[in-house]
C-alpha cells in the first residue's frame, strides 16, 4: 500500500481524535442509560415508589446535565475538527499549488532544453549531410577521372599494339 504524503497523514489525525472523543461520549451515555434503567427497575422492585421517585428525579436531572455537558463537549470537538480540517485543507491545496507551479517551471525548462538539443542535432545532421554529399561528389569526380585515364591508357595501348603489329 502506498504511503500518503506527510501533510495528508497529518490531516487524518484530527479525524482520529474526533472519532475517539465521539466513541468515549457514546460509551459514557450508554453507561448512564444502564445506570438509569437499573435505578428505575429498583424503584419498582423495592415498593417505595414515592421515596425513590425524588431520588430518581435528582438522578435523572444529573444524568440530563451530564448528557448536556457531553453534547456540548462533542459540539466543541466537532468545531475543532472542522477548524483543523479547514487549516489542513488550505495547507494541502497550497502545497499542491506550489508543487504544480514548481513542476510547471521544470517542464518549461525541460521543453526549452529539448528544443535546443533538437536544433543542435538538426544542425549537426545538416553538416554531416553536406560533408557526406561533398565526399560522394568528389568520389564521383575522381571515379570519372580514373575512368578517363583508364580509357586513355587503353587507347594508347591499343594504338601501340596496332602499330607494333603493322611493323
Amino acid at each position: 500500500m502506498a504511503r500518503l504524503p506527510i501533510a495528508w497523514r497529518k490531516a487524518y489525525r484530527p479525524n482520529q481524535i474526533f472519532i475517539t472523543a465521539a466513541q468515549s461520549i457514546v460509551v459514557s451515555i450508554e453507561r448512564k442509560k444502564k445506570h438509569k434503567a437499573a435505578v428505575h427497575i429498583s424503584r419498582f422492585t423495592t415498593g417505595s415508589a414515592e421515596c425513590s421517585s425524588v431520588a430518581q428525579g435528582k438522578l435523572e436531572y444529573a444524568c440530563l446535565e451530564e448528557v448536556s455537558a457531553l453534547t456540548t463537549s462533542s459540539a466543541c470537538s466537532i468545531d475543532e475538527f472542522l477548524a483543523s480540517g479547514d487549516e489542513t485543507t488550505v495547507s494541502l491545496f497550497d502545497e499542491l499549488q506550489s508543487t504544480l507551479s514548481s513542476h510547471q517551471g521544470e517542464m518549461v525548462l525541460f521543453a526549452r532544453e529539448l528544443r535546443q538539443r533538437f536544433h543542435t542535432t538538426m544542425e549537426q545532421t545538416q553538416e554531416m549531410f553536406e560533408y557526406t554529399s561533398m565526399f560522394f561528389q568528389k568520389l564521383m569526380e575522381e571515379s570519372k577521372n580514373s575512368e578517363s585515364r583508364v580509357a586513355e591508357a587503353n587507347n594508347s595501348y591499343i594504338k601501340q599494339n596496332f602499330l607494333f603489329s603493322e611493323d
